[in-house]
């Protein structure tokens, strides 16, 4: 729940944590990356479709797995987002 007008307390901060990277079909563990201290990351993959999981805590924050598509020649892009429970 946010309030109107927004706490900024309570705005979208940048998380630090890792990613763990798998085929779209698959639950095998490609690779394992680690984000800046901006959240920022990057990873070189083949084409093809994959799931992104950021480690979240023991509990929260939370980050729900994303999907995406990689096409040949591009950069694709993905942001993940993370619960933390406050409310």
């Amino acid at each position: 729940m946010e309030r109107t007008p927004p706490d900024p307390q309570c705005a979208p901060k940048p998380f630090n944590t890792s990613i763990a990277v798998s085929e779209a079909e698959s639950v095998l563990l490609l690779k394992t990356i680690l984000t800046d201290e901006e959240g920022n990351f990057a990873v070189n993959l083949v084409p093809g479709r994959y799931v992104l999981h950021a480690k979240g805590g023991s509990v929260f924050p939370s980050c729900v797995p994303i999907t995406i598509e990689v096409v040949a020649d591009a950069f694709a892009h993905a942001d993940i987002h993370c619960d933390t429970g406050i409310r």
